[in-house]
């Protein structure tokens, strides 16, 4: 960045000629500029990986699975029904940005209402950005709700995700096992659950997990929650939509006259302030009915826990009617 800044630099003071702008032009035949560029290509991609390791993740699928095949397994299967996940658009916005838009991974907190306490469920999955591109180019060129919550199903099912609760049952019984075979999307934690679950023989994760991996709920509200930033971003910080999201979404250069401002940045802002405006902002312009602000909503025990079937883009159409109804 430094070199080519120095370059355009001298461009503007020197012309053609200037000082800067020879020797970016020595340091391109010589080659260094692809040198750095592949060298930081490569530490880029060795930092992409969650928590910077090269773990082995597990699909949703799997880890559903793996409950169903124990007994003990297969009651926290059952019980998942019992309890809630968060059902307004605002209890979603702790997604971090930055992650989502230049590394395309997607981390969300869930909160799920237990039979006994509200914890917090973390999904982390990756690939998101390709299948809202592609769901993009079928619509024509047409970003909207309908291809964002398209790709975050299909992302959902198809790639693989790490998971993680703050609730006891996770953090005794299946933490440690999720830490060693590499699918921790939280706290890591190296002690073995030798008393409570020593042969990791009590399924994949707790009932809360379950909820998580079997309902499609939260991925709406997910949908509308990236959906609304992005709108917002283009139209209150057209440099940064410029830069970072836009060839993020539509996988090429933005080409438009771009709106400067002072307080310009590489970096999105991703704090729940901002989405929480962008989230308002969508109310604002009367994209979605305007929901509780006052407190938590879930979903109720019998609408909303709707499954979510291993058969790739015939599991996003079975979403039109819900999607139609938050638009």
């Amino acid at each position: 960045d430094d070199i080519y800044l120095m370059r355009k630099d001298s461009i503007a003071k020197e012309g053609e000629y200037g000082l800067g702008n020879q020797v970016f032009k020595d340091f391109r035949a010589l080659g260094y500029l692809d040198n750095l560029k592949k060298a930081y290509k490569d530490v880029r991609s060795s930092e992409l990986t969650l928590e910077k390791l090269s773990l082995r993740e597990d699909t949703r699928n799997k880890l559903m699975s793996k409950s169903k095949q124990s007994q003990k397994g297969m009651q926290r299967f059952k019980r998942r029904v019992k309890s809630r996940v968060a059902n307004s658009v605002k209890q979603y916005n702790s997604i971090d940005m930055n992650k989502l838009f230049k590394q395309d991974i997607l981390t969300v907190d869930i909160n799920v209402k237990g039979e006994t306490n509200d914890y917090t469920v973390k999904i982390s999955f990756g690939g998101f950005l390709q299948l809202l591109r592609d769901q993009i180019e079928k619509q024509e060129g047409k970003l909207d709700l309908k291809a964002v919550t398209r790709a975050l199903v299909n992302g959902f099912n198809r790639d693989d995700v790490y998971i993680h609760c703050s609730c006891p049952d996770w953090k005794y019984r299946f933490n440690y096992f999720a830490t060693k075979n590499q699918i921790n999307s939280g706290e890591a934690e190296n002690r073995p659950s030798d008393i409570t679950n020593p042969n990791d023989a009590l399924g994949s994760a707790c009932k809360h997990v379950l909820l998580v991996l079997s309902n499609t709920s939260w991925i709406i509200k997910v949908g509308a929650t990236i959906y609304n930033y992005i709108n917002y971003m283009q139209k209150h910080y057209q440099k940064l939509y410029a830069d970072i999201i836009y060839p993020a979404v539509y996988g090429k250069e933005y080409e438009e006259p771009v709106q400067l401002d002072i307080f310009d940045d590489n970096e999105l802002a991703t704090d729940t302030d901002t989405i929480d405006k962008s989230n308002k902002f969508a109310v604002d312009n009367s994209r979605f009915q305007k929901g509780n602000d006052k407190g938590i909503r879930f979903a109720s025990k019998n609408s909303d826990q709707i499954s979510i079937e291993d058969n790739g883009e015939s599991d996003a159409g079975t979403l039109d009617d819900e999607v139609d109804e938050q638009e």
